[in-house]
């Protein structure tokens, strides 16, 4: 079977929620030759709560491709509803408890690499961990929380230099 290297992308089309058929989707223009191109995607008559943005391609033979669907959230607050952050705050692995784990100043000035690095201790062992966020409002109302896992690898001068000595 012989691929042919001149096959090209004709068309790009997304839609939302519901699949209109093939074609019949939301055209994104292609800028020709670049290897990246933006998009908007007016969201203004979706109503709050969880949505689906699907993406297909059809190339130069006529062939679609799969169709890529990512899920998001539309959460509608009005200016009036906007609250002042009073607490930010996380916690490696172990919740604590609200208003318990560990205070990250508030303020434009904020390193917070510093402190997140303070926190572990110099002398942590390596490990996997989970460090966990969140925040509180003028409410007395907490966020969802965020993760993001890390890993924790020590390597001593000793060690590089028996690798590199």
């Amino acid at each position: 079977m012989q691929m042919d290297s001149q096959i090209e992308i004709q068309r790009i089309e997304y839609f939302v929620n519901d699949d209109p058929g093939f074609g019949n989707g939301n055209p994104l223009n292609l800028n020709e030759g670049a290897s990246e191109n933006n998009f908007v995607v007016t969201t203004e008559s979706l109503s709050a709560g969880f949505h689906t943005l699907y993406m297909r391609a059809l190339n130069s033979n006529g062939s679609w491709s799969t169709t890529y669907s990512k899920s998001f959230l539309i959460d509608r607050i009005g200016v009036d509803q906007i609250k002042k952050l009073v607490r930010l705050e996380y916690f490696i692995n172990d919740d604590p408890g609200y208003g318990m784990a560990t205070s990250i100043p508030l303020g434009e000035d904020l390193n917070i690499w510093i402190i997140f690095y303070d926190s572990i201790g110099r002398s942590a062992l390596p490990d996997s961990r989970t460090c966990i966020s969140r925040a509180l409002d003028e409410g007395g109302n907490w966020s969802t929380t965020y993760s993001k896992s890390f890993l924790i690898d020590r390597i001593g001068v000793d060690q590089i230099k028996k690798w590199y000595g």
